[in-house]
C-alpha cells in the first residue's frame, strides 16, 4: 500500500510539473497583438474587395422581408405596397416613388422568383389595410399553379417572426450595409483560388439589395448571350405547365386575383396590377405563349377589381430595352420609375 508521503510527493511533482508546464509572458499584450493583425487583414481584405468594384450589399432573407411586411402601415391609407417577383423589384426604385409621391410611405414586398398572389391575398385578408398596391403580374404569373408562390415567408412572418428575429435581422443588416466582405457571394477561399490559379480576381455580383429591399442590376457586368439563354430556358419550363390549362380556366384562375383586389377597394384601398415590360425574344415567347387577345385584354375587360396597366399601352415604356429580355437595368430603373408612377397616376391611382 503506497504511503501517505509518497502521495503528496506524487502531487508536489504532478503541481510542479503542471506549473512549469503553464506558459509565461504578457498575455494581454499578445492577444491584442493577435488583435490588431486580425483587424489588418480584414481592413486590407475589405479594401481589396471595395477597389474591385464589390459593394456592400444586403442578403435579402425571410426576416428581411418580415420586417418590410411589419412596416406596411395598416391603419395608413398612404401606404404604397410593391407586390411581384424579380422584374418590378428591379424595376421599381422605392427612392423615386417617394419622391413622386409625397406624403406615402414606400414598402417593397416582392420576392426574387415567386409570383405575388399569395401576398396579396395576405394584403386583401388584413381587414385594417387600406395603402395602394402596385402588383407586378404577367399571364403565367396568373395561374393558379403560381397562387401559392410566396406562402412560405407569409408562413415565416406568421408562425416565427419575433423580437429576436426583429434584433438579429437589424444587427445583420447594420453589418451588411457596411461591408462588403460578409456577402456570402464573396468566398475568401475561392477569390484566392480564382487569383492564383486562374489569374483574375472575382467579379462583383451584378444585383444589389438594400435596407429597404429595393435591389438594382447592374447588367453590364454579365454576359448578356448566356444570361438569356438561361432566362428563356427557365421560361420555357415554367411556362409550359401554365400554357396547357384551358384559356377559360385560366380565366378563371386570374378573376379569383381580381377579387382580391376588389376585396381591398371594397374597404378604400387601391389596387392597380402592372405588366411590366419584356423584350426580344423574351416577349417573342411571352406573346406566342399567352397571346394578349387571349388572356391580358379578356381579364382586364371584366369590370372591377383594381386598374390593369399593360407596358404596351405606355408608349415610353416600350422605349426601355431589358439587358436579359426580362428586367429593367440599374441604369434606366429611375426613369422607368417615373413612367410608372406617372401612368397610374393618369389612370387615377392615387386619386382619392
Amino acid at each position: 500500500m503506497p504511503s501517505s508521503t509518497s502521495n503528496s510527493s506524487a502531487a508536489i511533482a504532478s503541481g510542479s510539473s503542471s506549473q512549469s508546464r503553464a506558459p509565461e509572458g504578457p498575455w494581454g499584450r499578445t492577444w491584442l497583438v493577435g488583435v490588431i493583425v486580425a483587424c489588418v487583414l480584414l481592413g486590407a481584405w475589405e479594401l481589396t474587395l471595395r477597389s474591385a468594384g464589390h459593394p456592400a450589399t444586403l442578403v435579402d432573407d425571410m426576416s428581411l422581408w418580415s420586417q418590410a411586411r411589419e412596416r406596411v402601415a395598416t391603419e395608413e391609407p398612404n401606404t404604397i405596397v410593391l407586390l411581384g417577383a424579380s422584374r418590378i423589384l428591379l424595376a421599381a426604385s422605392t427612392e423615386t416613388i417617394a419622391a413622386e409621391c409625397p406624403g406615402h410611405s414606400v414598402v417593397m414586398l416582392a420576392i426574387s422568383g415567386r409570383q405575388a398572389v399569395a401576398s396579396l391575398a395576405d394584403l386583401a385578408n388584413d381587414d385594417s389595410f387600406r395603402g395602394i398596391v402596385v402588383c407586378s403580374v404577367s399571364a403565367a404569373s396568373l395561374s393558379a399553379r403560381q397562387h401559392r408562390d410566396q406562402k412560405a415567408y407569409l408562413d415565416f412572418y406568421a408562425t416565427q417572426w419575433n423580437l429576436n428575429h426583429d434584433l438579429n435581422r437589424r444587427i445583420a443588416t447594420a453589418v451588411q450595409s457596411n461591408l462588403a466582405m460578409v456577402h456570402p457571394n464573396v468566398n475568401l477561399r475561392e477569390a484566392l483560388f480564382d487569383t492564383f490559379k486562374n489569374k483574375h480576381f472575382p467579379k462583383p455580383f451584378y444585383l444589389q439589395a438594400f435596407a429597404d429591399r429595393s435591389h438594382s442590376g447592374d447588367y453590364s457586368m454579365v454576359d448578356l448571350t448566356v444570361h438569356r439563354q438561361r432566362r428563356l430556358q427557365l421560361l420555357a419550363e415554367g411556362a409550359m405547365g401554365a400554357r396547357r390549362v384551358p384559356v377559360e380556366t385560366w380565366l378563371e384562375d386570374a378573376r379569383h386575383v381580381a377579387q382580391l383586389a376588389a376585396k381591398i377597394e371594397a374597404r378604400g384601398g387601391r389596387v392597380a396590377f402592372v405588366r411590366l415590360p419584356t423584350t426580344g425574344e423574351h416577349w417573342e415567347f411571352d406573346s406566342n405563349h399567352f397571346p394578349r387577345g387571349d388572356y391580358w385584354d379578356r381579364w382586364a375587360a371584366l369590370p372591377g377589381g383594381g386598374l390593369k396597366l399593360h407596358f404596351l399601352d405606355v408608349p415610353e415604356m416600350t422605349t426601355f430595352d431589358c439587358p436579359d429580355g426580362s428586367h429593367i437595368d440599374t441604369s434606366d430603373r429611375a426613369q422607368f420609375t417615373l413612367i410608372l408612377i406617372q401612368a397610374l397616376r393618369d389612370r387615377g391611382l392615387f386619386d382619392r
